[in-house]
């Protein structure tokens, strides 16, 4: 399980080009998926991520530094809409 946090001045939902369609919608600026391919989306678009796996209590925080090629990709798919 994924937890995104996003920044109070932000909207709650945040849109996907690709697909026309919201990619998330944050309930008290937090947003919960599974989706590895949302989490993705979301790293390249510089939103904060934290893994939690069996134990919730303990998340490892998801640095975006680390997914550099990823993150440049998927930026630039959901830039030019392909």
């Amino acid at each position: 399980m994924f937890t995104v946090k996003k920044n109070p001045l932000m909207s709650n939902t945040i849109w996907d080009i690709e697909k026309n369609k919201p990619l998330c919608k944050f309930t008290k600026g937090i947003f919960h998926t599974d989706n590895k391919m949302i989490i993705d989306k979301l790293i390249a678009l510089g939103f904060e991520v934290t893994s939690e796996y069996d134990n919730p209590d303990c998340g490892d925080k998801i640095d975006a530094s680390t997914n550099k090629k990823q993150k440049s990709a998927v930026s630039k798919s959901i830039r030019s809409g392909k």
